[in-house]
């Protein structure tokens, strides 16, 4: 699992592998992701951080997003990272820098 810490680490244009299972998929291994931009949103305390898939040495900017989240308590006072896939949640197995 990410940690908060590692969260903050990370910058856009930074290359990462996670190990993700969604609603749709399991990766059986690791999937290679670029950082891209993130986000704060006030109303709700929350940050974000999107993550472009690498297919063949590039980022696809299309498809439904991954997105990370770092909550801060804000949200039903839940704390922590979590991972979407389109709006769907996603379950992090694994994760490790390039």
């Amino acid at each position: 699992m990410l940690s908060e810490r590692e969260y903050d680490s990370l910058k856009p244009g930074q290359r990462i592998w996670l190990g993700v299972s969604t609603g749709w998929t399991d990766t059986n291994g690791e999937a290679e992701f670029e950082v891209g931009r993130k986000s704060y949103s006030k109303k709700y305390d929350v940050f974000s951080i999107r993550l472009l898939p690498v297919i063949d040495g590039k980022p696809n900017k299309g498809g439904a997003p991954f997105i990370l989240f770092k909550r801060e308590g804000g949200y039903q006072g839940w704390k922590g990272i979590s991972l979407s896939h389109g709006g769907m949640a996603a379950i992090v197995k694994s994760y490790r820098l390039r």
